[in-house]
């Protein structure tokens, strides 16, 4: 049963919606994601949110109850929740009584700790950190988690974000006193938690608008091959280059720099300047970006409320991630998991053989790719392979790293390609380690012999066992009727066999 929801999440600087598809109540796709800057945290005196900005507000809302409507989510459940701008203000109460009034909306305002608990939901479902302090720098406040075990251990919330940091320092770009001093101030609010003084090079997640935006600015930067911004690792190093060029540039020359979106290009180094500061009280060395954040949290919340801590490891981070995909595409699944199957047969077999081809870690990223080899027939069959390496390169896979969906996405691209030297490999040779590039040949032989052996989808193979007899790998495949057919075209690899090996196969069908 198919439902749709949509959740709307009244920031300090930007209002966004998002629609969800929900299938058999555990996979999600998205379907909608629209945001509208309002700058709610723009208070006027008292601390209260002009008559204007809630009016603003109300028409945007009706706006996203709008497109709501039109992607088929019914009012009911639309679940609209406010941070800190509304938490904050003085007038809170009057603001959502005028939005209940013109929109009908009963709007959730979150608690500091929900709202922090909601980011570590969004972090625990999709990234593969299993301890690390997470910091979502807002636009009227910064919540920030610490995290062991994927549990939560530590949090805080300072009245502090991209918005009101940045009245701290005006004309910043002609006063690098005025930064300093406003770093300094920072610093001592961090300094008042004492628990993150155990926190020494700690994994850093950083969560935002402001921290997606320069993961965009140095992924321009670098010419990086894919857009993917979800667990794209940022270097102290780099985050100072920007840093300090965005100080001597003109707000409006900043909303020319590629990366940096023309609306946050006058509050960018409000949000640098609290992330600067907490870069250098726990000494990280380097930055993950996630692009999800308390929406998506709120989604696996609802989700994975009541599964264990086991859910939430790398390999069943990953296996979740690809049943949502299997779930929504349109291909073979039973092929799919065939191939999956010998794929792994023969990676076991093959690993004792050749230790130094391969590393143990490498059966999870080809079992993500015989999974998905086929995800591209979707769009064509022709060139499906090449369609299927496009689509992973563009879709989250929960639990990799950019490094792994590439040498995926490459193993599957090479698996229909085996004559080119480099199907995909030119874009992508600066991302992938010399290591990883070695790796692709190998795995793409063995998705490819097992793509084969279950071509006519029929799930005949009960076993495969390899051995080294001298020169040569024999290749004994047990099936439950003859596989003659299938053998004759695996036959057709021994030459790719040898040149990736260096060894003569043979190969013989036992049934």
């Amino acid at each position: 049963m198919k439902k749709r929801i949509g959740i709307i999440d009244i920031g300090s600087n930007t209002v966004r919606v998002v629609v969800y598809e929900i299938d058999k109540g555990i996979f999600f796709r998205l379907i909608e994601d629209e945001s509208i800057v309002v700058r709610l945290a723009e208070y006027e005196e008292k601390d209260r949110i002009p008559s204007y900005k809630v009016s603003l507000l109300i028409e945007v809302l009706n706006f996203f109850i709008g497109l709501c409507k039109m992607n088929g989510v019914a009012k009911q459940d639309i679940l609209a929740v406010a941070t800190a701008a509304i938490r904050d203000a003085t007038n809170k109460m009057e603001v959502l009584e005028n939005i209940k009034k013109y929109t009908e909306l009963e709007v959730k305002v979150l608690s500091e700790f929900e709202e922090a608990n909601c980011n570590l939901w969004a972090i625990k479902c999709s990234l593969n950190y299993q301890d690390g302090l997470l910091v979502d720098i807002g636009g009227g406040s910064t919540e920030f988690v610490y995290f062991k075990d994927k549990n939560l251990k530590y949090w805080g919330s300072i009245k502090l974000g991209a918005v009101n940091c940045s009245k701290m320092i005006p004309q910043i770009s002609r006063s690098s006193l005025s930064l300093r001093e406003a770093e300094a101030e920072v610093m001592s609010i961090f300094e008042k938690y004492k628990w993150m003084e155990e926190l020494n090079n700690v994994n850093l997640v950083g969560i935002g608008g402001s921290i997606r935006n320069l993961g965009r600015i140095i992924q321009h930067k670098k010419d990086y091959p894919i857009t993917t911004l979800h667990n794209f690792t940022i270097s102290y190093q780099d985050f100072i280059e920007v840093y300090n060029m965005l100080q001597s540039v003109e707000v409006e020359k900043r909303k020319s720099i590629p990366g940096l979106s023309e609306k946050r290009a006058d509050i960018i180094l409000g949000a640098f300047v609290i992330l600067k500061a907490l870069i250098d009280r726990i000494k990280a060395q380097q930055l993950y970006v996630s692009s999800y954040g308390l929406r998506e949290g709120i989604l696996f919340e609802s989700l994975f409320k009541d599964a264990n801590s086991t859910a939430f490891s790398s390999e069943m981070l990953l296996e979740y991630s690809i049943n949502n995909y299997l779930n929504f595409f349109s291909f073979s699944k039973k092929h799919a998991k065939n191939v999956c199957r010998y794929a792994t047969m023969l990676f076991d077999q093959l690993l004792s053989i050749f230790p130094n081809y391969f590393a143990k870690e490498d059966r999870i990223i080809l079992k993500a790719a015989a999974l998905l080899h086929d995800i591209g027939t979707y769009l064509s069959f022709y060139q499906h392979a090449q369609h299927s390496a496009y689509v992973i390169l563009n879709l989250p896979l929960f639990g990799l790293s950019h490094q792994d969906i590439i040498l995926t996405a490459e193993i599957i691209s090479f698996h229909e390609n085996s004559k080119s030297k480099a199907p995909f490999l030119a874009r992508y040779i600066k991302v992938l380690s010399p290591d990883r590039v070695k790796k692709i040949k190998p795995l793409a032989f063995i998705l490819k012999l097992a793509e084969i052996l279950d071509k006519r989808e029929n799930g005949l193979v009960t076993s495969i066992r390899c051995s080294q007899e001298c020169e040569k790998v024999v290749l004994r495949i047990y099936s439950k009727s003859n596989l003659e057919v299938e053998i004759s075209l695996a036959e057709r690899l021994k030459p790719q066999f040898e040149k990736i090996f260096g060894k003569q196969l043979i190969i013989k069908n036992n049934m």
